[in-house]
């Protein structure tokens, strides 16, 4: 053997699975998984899962913050369906506004305040 410094140097995890899964593919060309490897294949896929949620609940605080979307002011109570419809029309078209809702027939009146109280909250940047 010649004195590979290489050799033996720590391959990182990406490099040592893909090592570990091309040694296994030659091994097991010609011969079917067995119950056996089909139950050790569960258990380790049980236990990869398990440690996924731990490590997504260490990174997920206990008590999220929601943020409350505003109240309507009285000035927006009051407009009529058609007054809301002009109002969040004259945003669109003034390029200021984009909706992913293209039918605003779907929405309810509350639906329609309720979005025009977010936009006129938000700070144009």
């Amino acid at each position: 053997m010649t004195n590979d410094p290489t050799r033996f140097r720590r391959r990182r995890p990406a490099e040592a699975f893909q090592a570990l899964l091309e040694h296994l593919a030659m091994s097991e060309v010609d011969t079917e998984p067995t119950e056996d490897d089909r139950q050790w294949a569960r258990e380790q896929h049980a236990q990869m899962q398990a440690r996924i949620a731990a490590m997504r609940r260490q990174h997920t605080p206990p008590h999220p913050e929601i943020e409350r979307a505003p109240e309507p002011g009285p000035e927006i109570v009051a407009m009529t369906r058609a007054e809301l419809l002009a109002r969040l029309d004259s945003l669109i078209q003034g390029g200021a506004v984009q909706l992913a809702h293209r039918k605003l027939t779907a929405l309810t009146d509350d639906d329609l305040r309720q979005m025009l109280a977010i936009l006129l909250e938000t700070p144009s940047e």
